[in-house]
């Protein structure tokens, strides 16, 4: 996990499509989208906004894919807890690992990923900093 407040919280994804995939999710736990209040939908949104704040403070990417896998045939992972899956990405990063030899390469390891976030995190509640959200990361 690299920050969670009242609502709901980020984290680093367990098997990232590339490293620094993030999540953000809610606290409560829901199947679909559907299944949550417009106040709640409203409160997972901001997640995902500090989410991509926080990405693109800590690894500068070209470009961010951000997206939902609701149900298991669509992929999801966790499907009675809906989260938003944040992809940074850069121009040439296609892997054609995963097509060929259906294995991915991750260049950094999770444990120091979520250190640079966590880091990137502490510099960011401070003056200039996202606002987006006011949790605190685990020690």
């Amino acid at each position: 996990m690299i920050v969670r407040d009242a609502q709901g919280l980020i984290l680093l994804n367990r098997f990232p499509y590339a490293g620094g995939h993030l999540m953000a999710a809610l606290g409560e736990p829901a199947p679909t989208l559907l299944d949550y209040a417009p106040a709640q939908r409203a409160e997972l949104w901001r997640l995902v906004e500090a989410a991509a704040d926080l990405m693109q403070r800590a690894l500068e990417p070209q470009g961010i894919n951000i997206g939902i896998n609701q149900g298991r045939a669509a992929g999801a992972g966790v499907p009675q807890h809906l989260h938003v899956h944040l992809v940074p990405r850069w121009n040439g990063d296609v892997n054609f690992m995963s097509t060929v030899g259906n294995v991915r390469v991750i260049p950094s390891s999770l444990d120091a990923m979520a250190r640079r976030y966590r880091e990137e995190w502490r510099k960011g509640q401070g003056a200039g900093g996202s606002s987006v959200l006011r949790g605190s990361p685990p020690a």
